[in-house]
């Protein structure tokens, strides 16, 4: 099982159908330094909760199809009493108006975006010892819980303190979707054995946005590599209560993001890497088999900015991050054949 993704690494005959739950919960605590119309440090923490139910069925020998759904909440938690345009206490699963004109600059909601994928499974040995080396393509379906507008939009004036704080740049930095029609490609490559360790393997996976939001975002290319091992302990007894799991998890993965754009102006926080460890384990149930797993990310490129400025490199509001995330992981068969596959 995977970090990250209990449905990987597993093929199914035709005719199964199997329940894939993803919970991720994500904490960013965050700060920078005041802004020339907002005389104050700028601090808080943003936490994510998503959960994302998956279904996957095998439609023939070689082909699998996978429908999930994100749904989740992101909240801001501001750390300070005093009023900024930028951040307030809030979530998104409420509407962001500006004062200004009362006019809808976030749309709230719980769901995210919606994705298809088709699975060609190019070699795949079931429970045997053996590789897996699967081919993936997708369809991602965005929600309507989106920005309807740039958040780093700024007056022709930027020292017109009055028209900063005029209320027409009021806004959300952030929402549960990008708005965008994506397209993604995905090779997944494992090995089982019996001996330790007993399952290792990587995932290679690209997403392509199709065209920009309604509203003019486009979002950068984004790609990752995401290597998973797993070690069973001998010492794990069915059957019984295990404090410890059956097998220990370790993953690296690398995620990368290109730039991203509002109505062809760059973001200026959008383009960054990050490498992202993680170590957690694996308990097989009688109905299926959990995952927990703690991974913390660290920016090789780039930074998760709270506030636009011009450059990435050159940094004078002294922006700061620091974040981790818990990923729990349900996978079962449900032990259905579907009789017409």
């Amino acid at each position: 099982m995977p970090v990250g993704n209990s449905s990987q690494g597993v093929g199914l005959f035709p005719g199964e159908v199997m329940l894939n739950m993803d919970l991720n919960f994500q904490k960013i605590i965050w700060s920078h330094d005041p802004l020339p119309y907002e005389n104050f440090v700028h601090k808080g923490l943003l936490n994510s909760t998503t959960i994302n139910p998956r279904f996957t069925i095998g439609i023939s020998e070689r082909f699998n199809i996978t429908v999930s759904q994100a749904i989740g909440v992101r909240k801001m938690i501001w750390e300070s009493d005093a009023v900024s345009i930028h951040h307030r206490s809030e979530d998104t699963s409420t509407d962001f108006r500006r004062s200004y004109d009362n006019s809808i600059q976030a749309k709230g909601g719980i769901f995210g975006d919606t994705k298809i994928q088709i699975k060609y499974l190019y070699k795949d040995i079931g429970m045997k010892e053996g590789s897996r080396i699967y081919f993936g393509f997708g369809i991602t379906s965005p929600s309507k819980a989106v920005l309807r507008s740039d958040p780093f939009k700024k007056p022709q004036d930027t020292s017109d303190i009055n028209e900063w704080l005029s209320g027409k740049y009021d806004h959300r930095h952030f929402s549960l979707s990008n708005g965008v029609y994506k397209g993604s490609l995905e090779i997944q490559l494992f090995n089982k054995k019996f001996s330790n360790p007993i399952f290792y393997g990587a995932v290679f996976n690209i997403d392509i946005p199709f065209s920009p939001s309604k509203y003019g975002y486009l979002p950068g290319l984004n790609y990752s590599i995401s290597s998973s091992i797993v070690f069973e302990r001998s010492s794990f007894v069915n059957d019984q209560f295990n404090i410890f799991p059956a097998g220990f998890l370790y993953g690296l993965s690398f995620i990368g993001f290109e730039e991203a754009s509002w109505n062809d102006i760059p973001s200026p926080n959008s383009k960054s890497r990050m490498l992202i460890p993680s170590i957690g384990g694996i308990w097989p149930t009688k109905k299926g088999s959990v995952s927990l797993s703690f991974q913390k990310p660290f920016f090789i490129e780039g930074r998760n900015i709270m506030v636009g400025i011009d450059t990435v490199s050159n940094d004078p509001l002294n922006n700061k991050t620091n974040a981790f995330e818990i990923l729990f992981g349900y996978r079962r068969n449900l032990g259905y054949m579907i009789p017409w596959l």
